[in-house]
């Protein structure tokens, strides 16, 4: 099947490969016996909505309200369960809840509910009857995920992004069961009780990870989602994989589908723009290793080729099947939409656009396959969906004429929840941050920080920075620019959008947009670090010989802007070349028309740092090891040449906890 698309937009379905150390099964559109369709479809999947077995009942996580949403469908009657008081933002304006329920699941009799608290690194369980939290207890940094796995061990699994391992914990207790170390923030999970094993996404890639499930966990395998090389045009789906979001378990032949992106870091300015940037994509890993892997694409049918999917989606953030396996279900959170998909002719089948909520998060389905309900984060509401098919496969999704209303009182300031909806959007007929559906500003920046991409600009090669926790001083790696509110020439120049400084209309956006990332994207916790030496760290950092703090200072560890409150583009600036530039960097001008040397850089700040990889200006250095060593030739950013191991790591470890 070609894989050539239109210039428009470009999704793939990349299947590859892939044993789990575990008995084969079927490949997608295969068959099973029934005893192992019923098994397979009591997969326990994190997910940020779900109804209750008998289908009376929808739970809805509310992360900025620290709560848990139950609501009765007939009585349009709900209640909270609470894991705080409601969050409210500080003296300074930010908003950052204590707790942050992230993901949840519900047992396989639905009496109770697994909830991942992120900031908070609990996992609580909730009893169904009366909404008692009746186990609570702290696992790990920046739990993401948990599900059940209700086998020979009754056990709650959970993903622990900032920690990097996966939990085993009673089910009753929470206590530690067992725990597996493994890479690159594990995110989304699915558990498959019939083999007893789950499977875990990871945000940046490579892939997904596959654990034994037991007391004790192991890992199976760990699996890459494939990088897809350049193809015959910038435009066609093309990089490396990122934001692999969720990931769900075909009910009859125990095959993956993972939600992501692709990111094409291969296309240098003036050429590089949106439509060679960012592609939503999902990958299928059968199970069954003699399944040709295959490339499915979007609008190629309009180019004269074979392609399957004539819609432009953007951001997939859940995937979920019908009862039966034979329709995949995609929320796209930027371009706001949810695309249905044949599993067994991999062809686009249905497309509900626009949902009238914003930052769609997951989806629940009835089991006859005639409803959905899409969580919609930004606007506090649920979207009621009637789906039906007609005699030639084809999904219409109609949504019925209210949205399920479950925001009683909004904690987040209104500027930064119109600040949420523009950063997190793609769709363009609402705000004009991009064309034809095609990236957010969330799409470089997942979770508002960092896809570790290093994207080749005219003035050299530049990572995507973090934007969590806030801005401290100038921004860009030479201060190039003074405001976020500037940032509407990157909106128009890399995204496609078509915003303009003194547009009345749009400058609420914008304000907005700035607001939200100033004040409402708060740092991640950081990982469980060992306090003895990431104290002993500190002490090495502020240390005279090392001279870490003489340019990482104050609050935030930099002094960008120090001696310029004004933050004034033409100076006085404190910019340093500490020896990590490279044959691509160029002499350019900052936002106003001012000359920037080539190799003369903005000092970063250090809050968040574990999160910010790879590291220097170039992504040049993939540890802090490497900063610290292999790319600080001539001690020329801090001195620790002559630093023994044991204050390297001590070192590190104190970076760690920041």
């Amino acid at each position: 099947m070609s894989a050539t698309i239109r210039r428009g937009f470009a999704a793939l379905f990349v299947g590859w490969l892939a044993a789990c150390g575990a008995p084969p099964m079927p490949s997608d559109g295969g068959t099973v016996e029934a005893g192992s369709r019923r098994a397979a479809s009591a997969s326990s999947h994190a997910s940020t909505i779900a109804l209750s077995p008998d289908e009376q009942t929808l739970y809805v996580l509310a992360p900025d309200e620290d709560a848990l949403v139950v609501f009765e469908i007939a009585a349009r009657r709900s209640r909270r369960v609470r894991f705080g008081p409601m969050p409210t933002a500080d003296v300074r304006g930010r908003f950052a809840p204590a707790y942050q329920p992230r993901s949840f699941a519900l047992s396989a009799d639905g009496s109770r509910v697994a909830v991942a608290l992120e900031r908070s690194g609990e996992v609580a369980l909730v009893r169904v009857t009366d909404g008692a939290i009746t186990a609570r207890r702290r696992v790990c940094a920046r739990p993401i995920s948990a599900a059940f796995f209700e086998g020979e061990s009754s056990l709650v699994v959970a993903t622990c992004a900032a920690d990097e391992v996966v939990l085993s914990l009673d089910a009753s207790s929470l206590e530690e069961r067992g725990r597996a170390r493994v890479s690159s923030l594990p995110w989304g999970l699915v558990v498959d009780p019939r083999r007893a094993i789950a499977h875990v996404s990871h945000l940046h890639g490579p892939g997904t990870t596959t654990l034994r499930l037991a007391p004790t966990l192991s890992i199976v395998s760990a699996r890459d989602v494939p990088e897809v090389a350049p193809r015959a045009h910038r435009t066609l789906a093309h990089g490396k994989p990122r934001s692999l979001y969720d990931l769900a378990l075909h009910p009859t032949t125990g095959a993956l589908w993972v939600a992501h992106e692709l990111h094409g870091d291969d296309t240098p300015q003036p050429a590089l723009d949106f439509e060679s940037t960012v592609f939503a994509a999902v990958s299928v890993l059968p199970i069954d290793a003699s399944t040709p892997s295959e490339t499915l694409s979007i609008d190629a049918r309009l180019a004269g080729q074979d392609g399957a999917f004539g819609d432009v989606i953007s951001g997939p953030r859940a995937v979920q099947f019908s009862a039966d396996g034979s329709l995949a279900f995609v929320v796209a959170q930027a371009s706001e939409d949810v695309l249905v998909i044949d599993v067994a002719r991999r062809v686009q089948v249905g497309l509900l656009r626009p949902l009238e909520g914003h930052w769609p998060q997951g989806i629940a389905l009835t089991r006859d396959g005639a409803r959905a309900f899409v969580d919609l984060r930004n606007t506090g509401n649920v979207a009621a969906l009637e789906l039906r098919r007609d005699g030639d496969g084809r999904v219409s999704l109609a949504r019925r004429a209210t949205l399920i209303e479950l925001r009683e009182v909004d904690p987040m300031p209104a500027e930064l929840r119109l600040g949420q909806r523009v950063f997190f959007t793609a769709n363009d007929t609402d705000v004009p941050v991009t064309t034809n559906r095609w990236m957010a500003c969330a799409s470089c920046h997942p979770e508002g920080t960092t896809n570790r991409i290093t994207w080749h600009f005219e003035h050299g090669p530049r990572d995507t920075p973090t934007n969590a926790g806030g801005v401290d001083g100038f921004l860009f790696r030479t201060a190039a620019r003074r405001s976020l509110r500037e940032y509407w020439k990157t909106i128009n120049v890399e995204q496609g959008g078509h915003f303009a400084p003194d547009d009345t209309v749009l400058a609420p956006f914008l304000d907005a947009v700035s607001a939200f990332v100033e004040r409402g994207i708060p740092a991640p916790p950081p990982p469980t670090v060992d306090a003895a030496i990431a104290a002993r760290g500190r002490v090495v950092f502020f240390r005279e010989d090392t001279r870490c703090a003489q340019c990482h200072s104050g609050p935030s560890f930099t002094d960008s802007g120090a001696g310029n409150p004004s933050l004034d583009l033409a100076g006085p600036l404190r910019l340093w070349n500490v020896g990590t530039c490279n044959a691509l960097d160029r002499d350019h001008e900052d936002f106003s028309g001012h000359p920037r040397a080539a190799c003369a850089f903005d000092t970063t700040a250090l809050r968040g740092l574990w999160d910010s990889a790879p590291y220097l200006h170039d992504g040049s250095a993939r540890t802090l090891e490497d900063v610290l060593v292999a790319r600080n030739v001539g001690d020329r950013h801090g001195r620790t040449s002559h630093l023994s191991p044991r204050e390297l790591r001590e070192l590190v470890e104190f970076l760690r906890s920041l």
